[in-house]
């Protein structure tokens, strides 16, 4: 389980993580940009990642959905103080079988 705060230089080992640590192929294109944009920051909103990636917010309020389904993706906390927690491990794994 990876859990992703803001702090100086956390986009450095986020974008490590992303792009040497983890299998994107199991995901569904836009599935993947969330998963790219969510630690950079994980208090990214809705609409951010809307705008980030091109799409309208609702396309991103059903990714999520599914991204939280396949045990990818959870939010810690409230939608306005929380954060956003990649669990991809779990989810790559739970793929697989």
């Amino acid at each position: 389980m990876i859990i992703f705060r803001i702090h100086d230089g956390i986009h450095d080992g986020i974008n490590d993580g992303i792009n040497e640590g983890i299998n994107l192929e199991k995901f569904r294109p836009n599935e993947r940009k969330i998963l790219q944009c969510i630690g950079n920051p994980p208090k990214i909103t809705i609409k951010e990642l809307s705008e980030e990636i091109g799409v309208s917010t609702s396309t991103v309020d059903r990714k999520i959905e599914k991204l939280k389904e396949k045990g990818a993706l959870e939010r810690v906390g409230s939608k306005k103080t929380g954060y956003w927690k990649l669990n991809i491990k779990s989810a790559e794994y739970e793929k697989d079988t």
